[in-house]
């Protein structure tokens, strides 16, 4: 079963809020059935502010997780636009305990999914760019 990891207290507190933590745990399950690795996905906003989460793994931090990579994505982000590289699309950070792909979206928002290191990236990737083709990751 699938539950959005929160901090205590912070429920959603308008309709779309509770659409959109719908939505990444359906994302979530549907990355799943194809891609059986995947351990969670975080979305933030223009701000860097986590917008929602969904984990399969009980043991995985989100709230923490998701405020170091925060930072690192601003750090990246500062580096490809000061050296010329221009706006980042998509980052792949590849540890020996995880796989991390960051997905930018529309309206500044950024999708973070966590992997098992022996996932399949290029079936990610696929999956992903199907799923912004057809508004599914584009609406969260």
């Amino acid at each position: 079963m699938l539950w959005p990891r929160r901090p205590r207290g912070t429920e959603p507190e308008s309709e779309l809020e509770k659409e959109r933590a719908s939505q990444c745990r359906a994302i979530l399950s549907e990355l799943r059935e194809i891609l059986p690795g995947i351990k969670a996905i975080f979305v933030f906003g223009p701000d860097a502010r986590l917008l929602d989460s969904a984990t399969m793994d009980p043991g995985l931090d989100a709230a923490f997780l998701a405020s170091e990579y925060a930072t690192l994505l601003r750090i990246v982000e500062r580096t490809s636009i000061d050296t010329g590289m221009g706006d980042v699309r998509q980052q792949i950070l590849i540890s020996t305990s995880s796989m991390v792909l960051v997905q930018h979206l529309p309206r500044n928002r950024v999708a973070v999914f966590v992997c098992s290191p022996d996932e399949h990236l290029g079936r990610l990737r696929y999956e992903l760019k199907r799923s912004l083709l057809y508004s599914t990751l584009s609406n969260l």
